[in-house]
């Protein structure tokens, strides 16, 4: 069986489409800074295992990306290294 959609019904399907998407990407960028800000890491050049924190939030905020924990799942897409 076939089912034909009449554009008003394709067009709220592509919108609802694209609000779960925001949706997902905005919850997995919460994640992710809190992630960053909480989970202790080991950085070669310091002697204790402290949180890395985020560039996106205030009261951590690091310069760059370079050590966070979850750089590579993060969906932040201007994310900042060092040369």
């Amino acid at each position: 069986m076939q089912y034909i959609l009449s554009a008003e019904e394709h067009d709220a399907l592509i919108k609802i489409g694209r609000n779960a998407k925001h949706t997902v990407k905005a919850d997995l960028q919460q994640a992710c800074t809190l992630a960053a800000i909480h989970t202790p890491i080991n950085v070669s050049w310091k002697d204790l295992m402290e949180p890395w924190g985020c560039i996106l939030d205030e009261e951590s905020d690091p310069e760059y990306c370079d050590c966070c924990p979850v750089k590579d799942i993060c969906p932040y897409d201007q994310k900042e290294y060092s040369q």
